[in-house]
């Protein structure tokens, strides 16, 4: 994607919750009362990303992510795993989480977005994004955590041993689960403390993982404003390291813009950086523009579509989820 391009996605972003911040001012008081003191929320659909990510050919990541997500007051659960498609020579060290989404401020205990966030992991602050950031809610940024390839997580094979040509492979990927806590410090101001374990389900052989168990600690402060929430969140993610692998522990942080515009319809625009898990390259950088739309008290849609603004950073990435709430 030429620069041009980038540069006029993140403007968009930007220009979208900008633009709705009058309504957002409305109706976030009865929005607060239907919140469900308890309920579980089932959530699926597909991500995409593509970048060159230091490298001279493009890696593409397709997945299906699944998750399910039990919620209570500030409390909020999280299990969730994908089905990923991968085309190009990069590895994948975190697999797609999806986006989720509910509506309503932090302080009412109901779920607003990730993992950013994933999002994604897919944690981060009211109505907000961001790749495995902060806590409450949300998918990932750029959909997964992509890196080129580092030669001790093996060659592309498939399951008979016989090495795949293209680079083309595909399988189910690491299952996340994650637990976070809003807690209220008053003035409509929120704190939210939060914890991602990656188990390694996904094929390390065909570089749909490490192999190994990585933890993921963060932090999210959240205000409210009328309808509309800000948030800033930092995380630690302790990275499981194959045995000779460079693999290191990494830094990351997000922040961003959520709000009502209209009934049943929320958009935001959030900002991850993502240390990368290589000593020497450069950390990812990404802007990320969403909208969740609400089709009925039980059913909701979210969309979201973001850039890279470095050269170790998705080109583009985007996705769909559809939630449940029963």
């Amino acid at each position: 994607m030429k620069i041009n391009g980038k540069v006029l996605l993140a403007i968009t972003a930007g220009g979208m919750a900008c633009i709705s911040v009058p309504a957002w001012a409305q109706d976030s008081e009865k929005d607060r009362q239907q919140v469900m003191p308890s309920n579980f929320r089932l959530s699926t659909g597909v991500t995409f990303s593509s970048g060159e990510y230091g490298e001279l050919e493009d890696t593409k990541v397709v997945a299906i992510p699944m998750s399910l997500t039990y919620k209570k007051d500030g409390l909020k659960i999280r299990v969730s795993v994908p089905y990923v498609w991968i085309d190009g020579p990069g590895s994948l060290l975190s697999t797609p989480e999806g986006r989720d989404f509910s509506g309503g401020g932090s302080g009412s205990g109901e779920d607003s977005s990730n993992s950013g966030s994933g999002s994604s992991g897919s944690n981060s602050g009211s109505g907000s994004s961001g790749s495995n950031s902060g806590s409450g809610s949300s998918g990932s940024s750029g959909g997964s955590e992509v890196e080129v390839e580092d030669p001790v997580l093996g060659d592309v094979v498939d399951d008979s041993g016989v090495g795949l040509p293209d680079n083309r492979r595909n399988g189910f990927g690491d299952v996340n689960v994650s637990m976070s806590y809003s807690f209220a410090l008053g003035g409509s101001t929120y704190f939210e403390p939060g914890v991602k374990v990656k188990l390694p389900t996904a094929s390390r052989s065909k570089r749909l993982g490490t192999g190994e168990v990585d933890v993921t600690a963060s932090a999210a402060l959240i205000q409210d404003i009328g309808n509309a929430s800000l948030y800033v969140s930092g995380r630690r993610k302790f990275a499981g390291k194959p045995e000779g692998s460079t693999i290191r522990s990494t830094w990351g942080a997000s922040g961003g813009i959520s709000g009502r515009m209209g009934t049943g319809v929320y958009i935001g625009a959030d900002y991850d950086w993502q240390q990368s898990a290589f000593d020497g390259r450069r950390a990812s950088s990404e802007v990320t523009g969403w909208a969740n739309f609400r089709i009925s008290r039980t059913l909701s849609l979210t969309t979201y579509l973001g850039t890279g603004l470095n050269d170790n950073s998705a080109d583009l990435f985007g996705g769909a989820t559809i939630t449940a709430r029963f």
